[in-house]
């Protein structure tokens, strides 16, 4: 038996499909990851998490395209492409530091996805997920430890990815406390795009809740 609690389940069919492998990663990712939960060696446990989930993600891709001629896009109920390319960054802690970013091809890449699916050149957001980017890592700096704001950022992030798979009202209200509580520093400071862009995402979560 594999130590992989994910691909055990993918293996024995008890996932079939990429969809419910993700609510299972955002149920556990929640507990465990450095921003949002509050175990002690969270960063240890959420990467080894992470690696698990990368591994029944590929082995569950290969055994769905395998067995159907039609690989599987998306199913019913699922996440418009920005939003599914929005967690899988937020999943790999966007914004990460500086030389993780400028060397890591599979970390860039999914910038380069999620940038393709959300900034469609001629729309209302054309540029500012870029532009966002660089303001997030203005308000990263140097020291991530006793940085309250950018903690109360990826908060937002990590739980609006938690809000689209788990649906959780009282999360989701937290979310929009959370970036109220925010949003007279990133207004304070100029870090408009910072807020248009949390703003989207948080506007976009509830849209999805409400759908079902």
């Amino acid at each position: 038996m594999s130590m992989n609690p994910f691909l055990n389940l993918v293996d024995k069919n008890k996932i079939a499909s990429q969809h419910e492998l993700k609510i299972i990663f955002w149920q556990l990712a929640r507990e465990c990851h450095p921003d949002t939960g509050k175990l002690e060696n969270g960063e240890k446990l959420f990467k080894k998490l992470k690696q698990h989930y990368d591994e029944a993600f590929s082995c569950l891709t290969e055994k769905i395209d395998t067995a159907s001629t039609h690989p599987l896009q998306h199913e019913p109920g699922d996440l418009p492409q920005y939003a599914l390319l929005f967690c899988d960054l937020v999943s790999s802690n966007f914004p990460v530091d500086r030389a993780v970013r400028d060397t890591n091809r599979g970390y860039c890449r999914k910038l380069e996805k999620f940038t393709e699916a959300f900034s469609k050149p001629g729309n209302a957001f054309d540029n500012l997920f870029s532009d966002c980017e660089k303001e997030l890592y203005e308000i990263r700096g140097e020291n991530i430890v006793m940085n309250q704001l950018f903690g109360a950022v990826k908060l937002i992030l990590y739980n609006i990815c938690s809000c689209y798979y788990l649906k959780n009202k009282f999360t989701k209200t937290a979310v929009k406390k959370w970036l109220a509580e925010i949003t007279p520093q990133l207004t304070e400071k100029n870090y408009t795009n910072t807020k248009r862009f949390l703003e989207f995402f948080v506007g976009d979560m509830e849209n999805v809740m409400l759908s079902d």
